[in-house]
């Protein structure tokens, strides 16, 4: 089978594109740069005009895991990736064939603050940032066009991603933890990670489990764990002190809305987006993946975040 991923250099998309490659699918990745991907066969695009041009192999699957992930950018750029160019992507897709289109999105579509229950896919929360607005319509985009081009979308909503020390989450933990700060919040704030194995588990089920199209699904760990766990068990592990500085919230908001002033249009080390994954709990319904996508996590984070913080920061 042909499969096709988009965003294959970044941290989810080359797990992906690896995992592909290793169970025998036929992997097709384009990138911006030349850059060799284990297993798999890529090409030079810019996704400028027409995404695949110059690209002429027939598709049985199309994996988009393309999208900015944050929220410091203008709107106007946020709005140009996460919804035009999804629409150019999903009309691309078509012309190469592909039978079904795996979106990848974000919860940020339906809302970060789970208050007093976990969020369902059908919530619409909002979270006041053009980020999670710019992944919902997005979504609404890539669904729209799917239906009218015949090509079954499946969209999948992944919670904050984590994995190797030097990849994702885990490596902004432990740039935290190195210096005095300890907690943003109260600390009894929840966190819904998942695996980005489990993520990409959730992306082989999309492209092959029947009467899923046209749906979206929450895409998370098997336990929601608290900030002061998190903390707790990392600082353990590096045999450091769980003692430290506190920010409040309020405080974090005025530092992160200063962070993203002064940087302009450059990535600040501390955004409102980030703040509001630190500060918010966000805990998510996990019923629909399970009983109709099949999906299962297998990787909790209580586990696995004390196996990676006692990983070399080198491997």
């Amino acid at each position: 089978m042909k499969v096709l991923v988009t965003g294959a250099t970044g941290f989810l998309g080359s797990h992906l594109a690896k995992r592909l490659a290793k169970e025998g699918y036929e992997v097709f990745c384009p990138v911006r740069r030349e850059k060799k991907i284990e297993g798999c066969k890529t090409f030079l695009e810019d996704y400028k005009n027409v995404p695949f041009e110059n690209f002429n192999e027939n598709i049985d699957v199309f994996f988009n895991c393309i999208g900015h992930i944050s929220d410091h950018l203008s709107a106007k750029d946020l709005w140009e990736t996460n919804v035009t160019l999804q629409g150019k992507l999903i009309e691309a897709a078509k012309k190469l064939g592909a039978k079904r289109y795996v979106h990848i999105s974000s919860v940020s579509a339906v809302g970060l603050d789970s208050k007093d229950s976990p969020i369902k896919e059908d919530d619409d929360l909002g979270t006041g940032l053009g980020y999670g607005d710019t992944k919902r319509a997005g979504e609404e985009v890539v669904l729209g066009l799917g239906k009218k081009l015949e090509i079954e979308v499946v969209v999948l909503r992944p919670t904050l991603i984590y994995g190797e020390m030097k990849d994702g989450a885990m490596d902004k933990i432990y740039k935290v933890l190195k210096t005095p700060l300890r907690m943003i919040g109260t600390g009894n704030q929840i966190w819904h990670m998942v695996h980005v194995e489990d993520v990409v588990d959730a992306c082989l089920l999309a492209s092959s489990k029947k009467s899923v199209e046209f749906q979206a699904f929450n895409i998370v760990g098997p336990d929601p764990i608290t900030a002061n766990e998190v903390v707790k068990i990392a600082c353990e592990t590096l045999g450091l002190k769980n003692k430290g500085l506190k920010i409040p919230t309020s405080m974090a908001f005025t530092i992160a809305s200063a962070c993203q002033t002064f940087w302009g249009k450059k990535k600040p080390p501390f955004s409102k987006f980030t703040c509001k994954l630190l500060c918010l709990s966000h805990e998510y319904d996990q019923t629909k993946a399970r009983e109709q996508l099949g999906f299962n996590p297998k990787r909790s984070f209580a586990q696995e975040v004390s196996s990676l913080f006692s990983t070399p920061r080198g491997h």
